[in-house]
């Protein structure tokens, strides 16, 4: 069996510099600039509402709702614990957020 093989004597070039602007705009610079005035706020919230939704569970005595509160909360500060990119971290806190007020109001 033959095969062909046709090569491209082109070079091909690839700005990183822009592929990386791209990813990080001016507003994930700066929560990163001040990642340690928003990951205590952070902390702070996701656990007094993860609490809040952890004891709705408990009052209610539904396993369901205990796990769902505590599932995405522990995500979230193990996000800000392990330092990860605060667009991380933001996604991850306000998916917590938003599942344990589900808990709470249904």
């Amino acid at each position: 069996m033959n095969t062909i093989a046709k090569s491209y004597s082109g070079t091909i070039s690839v700005d990183s510099e822009k592929i990386q602007q791209g990813f990080a705009s001016p507003f994930w610079k700066k929560a990163e600039f001040n990642r340690f005035g928003i990951t205590p706020l952070l902390l702070v919230l996701i656990s007094c509402v993860g609490g809040a939704a952890a004891a709705v569970g408990v009052e209610q005595q539904s396993t369901f709702k205990i796990a769902a509160a505590a599932f995405p909360t522990a995500v979230g500060l193990s996000m800000v614990l392990g330092l990860t990119p605060m667009r991380v971290i933001a996604a991850t806190c306000a998916l917590a957020i938003i599942v344990d007020l589900l808990v709470v109001f249904f």
